[in-house]
């Protein structure tokens, strides 16, 4: 039986420059990763919710071919990079804050998949869809074929490759609440979480990002987050003692914990 292949581990919590189906293609995946996760919160190992995925004791799939290829895609998105504050603050949101935990899903979701990330920052943010208010897969098929100058492998993909990966990123999109409708998806917003926005905001500081480029940083336009926005966000979480900001005109004070540093 051909099996998937699960990608080796690496440290590094963003996916590659160069677009790639295998994630996009699956989809959002919510319910499945509420079980793996459910079944994490409840003190399993991640090695025994693996076989008990596979078994089809936690996913519900069919075929072990169909449980193994829904369990690769958790594994890129979530697990792969082994940075274990990342995988221990969505465990902790699946305990105690379903909002933070979708939030979470849809962060790193984008993260892992460079595609996703780009349709979300570059059409929808920087293009103005968000102002327009509505996306259409042949959006996404104009930023494929946009990056086939720089991404030649794309150019061998065909055209019923290309439709398919355009409606799976703006279903999973619309699955994750940025996006809803059906073939002409209007822009809904997506707020994010206190829980999220520390846990992004420790991410950046463990990518080298300090001061006032971690309020400008393109990571969150993925919660249509303008620089303003950011730093309101940010003032909330002093307010609750969880790092110092100030901010006056271009003068940015962002002191985070100590144990942030190099966490990556």
């Amino acid at each position: 039986m051909p099996q998937a292949i699960e990608p080796q581990m690496n440290n590094v919590l963003r996916e590659s420059d160069a677009y790639r189906g295998r994630n996009t293609s699956m989809g959002a995946l919510i319910e499945e990763a509420d079980r793996i996760f459910d079944a994490l919160a409840a003190g399993h190992s991640r090695e025994d919710v693996k076989q008990r995925c596979l078994s089809g004791d936690v996913l519900r799939q069919r075929t072990e071919k169909s449980r193994r290829r829904i369990w690769a895609s958790i594994q890129h998105r979530y697990f792969a990079h082994e940075v274990l504050w990342v995988i221990d603050d969505i465990v902790s949101a699946k305990r105690d804050d379903r909002k933070a935990f979708l939030d979470l899903l849809y962060l790193h979701y984008c993260l892992r998949d460079k595609l996703a990330f780009d349709v979300v920052t570059r059409l929808i943010w920087d293009a103005g869809i968000s102002v327009r208010g509505v996306i259409v897969p042949h959006d996404v098929r104009h930023l494929l074929d946009d990056a086939t100058t720089d991404q030649p492998l794309i150019s061998r993909w065909s055209e019923s490759t290309r439709a398919k990966l355009a409606n799976s990123v703006l279903t999973a999109l619309r699955d994750f609440g940025l996006l809803e409708g059906k073939i002409r998806k209007q822009v809904a917003g997506r707020t994010i979480s206190i829980d999220a926005a520390e846990h992004l905001v420790r991410l950046l500081v463990s990518e080298g990002q300090r001061g006032r480029n971690i309020i400008t940083d393109p990571t969150w336009h993925l919660f249509l987050m303008s620089d303003r926005d950011v730093s309101a966000k940010l003032s909330i979480l002093a307010s609750q003692n969880r790092l110092r900001f100030e901010k006056t005109g271009s003068t940015v004070v962002l002191e985070t914990p100590s144990e942030w540093e190099g966490s990556s």
